[in-house]
């Protein structure tokens, strides 16, 4: 399935991927969790992800946007703007994630969230900043887009090469096809680096 849906990508050239996710659980891991991976890592277009429980007649009004420590976390925003022009209601909700107690670190987030803000504020879009300490990037993530309802959550693929050379989707991104009941945009760094030009 990944394969044909790969290849499927790279001949007609899609803006964009959608995947449904089904069971209270997201995908089955075995099957259609391993092929949603294999669709994200093998493809170099964006893939939004909807859970089956997903109301379609609401209105897409809250974009979850986290910012981490990770170099190219702010390179998910130019697809965080489309979105957010397509739906003129919706806040974007930018996230500051702080995963460390390390002073350096910590400031080089407000940094990067601060360049968001500018970059959102160019683009006179409307949008709230939050900052959370955690352990888990993705719990963090999903608890705070639930606490405010949130309509979608936009992350990258933050690729992980084995010894073999292949690619595998870090745990992060794994954990958030898994278990956000939130719908979940994922776009590729290489379509990341397109876009951000």
């Amino acid at each position: 399935v990944y394969q044909a849906m790969a290849n499927l990508a790279k001949t007609e050239k899609p803006d964009l991927i959608v995947i449904g996710a089904h069971g209270r659980g997201g995908f089955d891991e075995k099957y259609a969790g391993q092929n949603t991976f294999k669709i994200v890592t093998e493809c170099e277009t964006p893939v939004l992800i909807i859970r089956e429980t997903f109301n379609f007649d609401k209105h897409l009004d809250k974009i979850v946007l986290p910012i981490d420590s990770s170099r190219d976390t702010r390179q998910k925003v130019p697809w965080t703007i489309e979105f957010a022009k397509m739906f003129p209601q919706s806040n974007i909700a930018v996230l500051g994630v702080q995963t460390t107690r390390v002073q350096t670190v910590r400031n080089e987030v407000v940094g990067y969230v601060k360049s968001v803000e500018t970059f959102l504020d160019k683009h006179k879009l409307p949008h709230t900043v939050e900052y959370v300490d955690a352990e888990n990037i993705t719990t963090a993530t999903i608890e705070y887009s639930n606490s405010i309802n949130a309509d979608l959550i936009v992350v990258m693929t933050e690729q992980e090469k084995t010894i073999s050379n292949l690619l595998f989707l870090g745990p992060y991104s794994q954990q958030m096809i898994n278990l956000s009941p939130v719908p979940v945009l994922i776009v590729p760094v290489v379509q990341l680096h397109g876009a951000a030009k």
